[in-house]
């Protein structure tokens, strides 16, 4: 009886393979095989096959990471040409619909109420730098739903009104930093002082002894460069190349300490009172008193949380507005003229977050630095994991990841004119439109809206108030061009050209 094995033993001796020679080409030949066998389902059988979509990203991932890696982070601009070519809703990888429908916004950022909302856990492939088991990073509904509850009393705009005090404080430090360079014509890297100003923040937030970035005399100059690092690269791959990204990982220590104090404190039974340092209860002291079930008080989560506040974009967001308001005389002086009076008797009476918030002008720079800046660049999937969703003529199947794009929100130009220039007077009273509210989503929207909210307004108001009131230290850019502010890169989190110089200033 002839057999198969028989058959390509014959075959074997015939052609003078070898055996390894030979299980190397079967071995080839069926990985050849699954691989055309799973492009035809995800071009033709799939669920999302009926979508519209350009048939390389359909059947892989690698178009995507070809504009992710080769090109450095330039898929959201291809997503935006194919969204031009296909319409409103197309297929940007085989798992994932990407929709380009501003009305169609709150159908997929969703709150709990609404329907169930998962994340979609590949979005973030490629970073590295040991998040999981934070709450951002959580991917079923529930779950994420109770490890964020605990933490929004925290952040809520009483929570933040707790620490309006240490922000005030932290604005006014970096103002005396500046006052000493008066008439010095030093030059600085106002990109390295903003993240120096929101990681203090941060760390005042978290820790009871936390950081004093301000206080070194460069400003943290290398910190502040592997944090701006850290946001970017996968953290292994970081220490290898650059050394000084160690102290990112001191800052892990440090909040590590504080949680294992913290613990310690509240689990005393000696009946000693506790001590409590500083003007405000911090994160992880909120953490430890609040009512997360026992598995969510491992040390590793709680320091991943702080990780997520470290990276948030504050800074980011700062760089912005501070270059537009240096670059144009005319914004400086309106926003100066507008602070005049709240801030007259600064920093003997430093007004608060609300007496800011009602300054037309002022909050309209906010506002157009918070458009340009994007929040997240990358799309925020987000999964519907029991029911469909109708979108116009489509049936989104459950489980099926769907993004849209706050960058393409923020840059239509039929609701935002000249979509990429700074014009604060966009934002004046009696210019907004409905639809200007309806795509302006720098925190997102819905039960995985951005947390820090309240904490990021309070950030940028106070610096920027106490950065361009009457009498401020005066500084101007120095070799700074729109170049070096502009983001064209998306590495997760928007960024500008990697060759930028940053916000250099100079104090004349």
């Amino acid at each position: 009886m002839f057999t198969s094995a028989d058959g390509l033993s014959a075959a074997r001796s015939s052609l003078g393979l070898s055996p390894r020679t030979t299980i190397t080409i079967v071995f080839a030949c069926t990985f050849l095989a699954h691989r055309l066998m799973v492009i035809i389902y995800r071009l033709f059988i799939s669920p999302l096959a009926k979508f519209p979509y350009p048939k390389v990203a359909a059947a892989t991932g690698l178009y995507e990471q070809y504009f992710n890696v080769v090109r450095k982070g330039r898929y959201v601009f291809e997503i935006e040409r194919l969204h031009n070519a296909y319409g409103p809703i197309v297929r940007v990888n085989p798992q994932e619909l990407s929709i380009r429908d501003a009305d169609f916004y709150d159908k997929v950022y969703v709150y709990g109420s609404v329907r169930l909302t998962d994340n979609y856990n590949h979005f973030v492939d490629g970073i590295d730098f040991q998040l999981e088991g934070s709450h951002f990073f959580t991917t079923p509904h529930d779950l994420h739903r109770g490890r964020r509850k605990p933490l929004e009393p925290y952040f809520s705009r009483l929570g933040v009104d707790r620490l309006e005090p240490t922000i005030r404080d932290l604005a006014e430090k970096v103002v005396k930093r500046f006052e000493a360079l008066k008439d010095t014509d030093t030059v600085v890297r106002l990109d390295y002082v903003m993240l120096c100003y929101t990681g203090d923040v941060i760390s005042n937030v978290c820790c009871e002894n936390p950081t004093s970035l301000l206080d070194d005399e460069r400003f943290s100059t290398d910190c502040a460069e592997q944090i701006r690092l850290v946001r970017s690269i996968p953290e292994t791959i970081l220490l290898r190349i650059d050394r000084r990204s160690q102290l990112f990982n001191d800052w892990k220590d440090m909040a590590e300490k504080h949680i294992l104090e913290v613990k310690r404190e509240e689990n005393r039974t000696d009946g000693t009172p506790l001590v409590r340092r500083g003007n405000h209860t911090t994160l992880f002291r909120h953490f430890v008193n609040s009512n997360l079930l026992e598995s969510e008080f491992s040390v590793p989560r709680l320091v991943n949380e702080a990780q997520v506040l470290l990276g948030a974009r504050t800074a980011c967001v700062l760089d912005l507005i501070c270059y537009y308001i240096l670059a144009d005389s005319d914004v400086r002086a309106r926003m100066t003229e507008e602070l005049a009076e709240v801030m007259a008797d600064w920093p003997g009476k430093r007004p608060t977050l609300t007496q800011l918030e009602k300054l037309p002008y002022f909050l309209a720079d906010i506002k157009e630095g918070l458009r340009l800046s994007y929040g997240m660049m990358r799309r925020l999937p987000r999964v519907s994991p029991n029911v469909s969703i109708q979108c116009r003529e489509w049936s989104i199947p459950a489980g099926t990841p769907v993004e849209i794009s706050a960058y393409m929100q923020h840059t239509n130009p039929d609701v935002f004119p000249e979509p990429f220039r700074f014009l604060p007077e966009r934002w004046l009273p009696g210019n907004v439109t409905p639809a200007m509210n309806r795509n302006f989503v720098p925190f997102s929207k819905g039960s995985r809206n951005c947390l820090g909210i309240n904490l990021t307004q309070a950030e940028i108001s106070h610096i920027l108030a106490a950065l361009f009131r009457e009498g401020a230290p005066q500084f101007q850019l120095y070799h700074t061009d729109e170049s070096d502010v502009a983001l064209v890169h998306d590495f997760i989190v928007p960024l500008p050209k990697i060759d930028s110089k940053g916000i250099c200033v100079i104090f004349p």
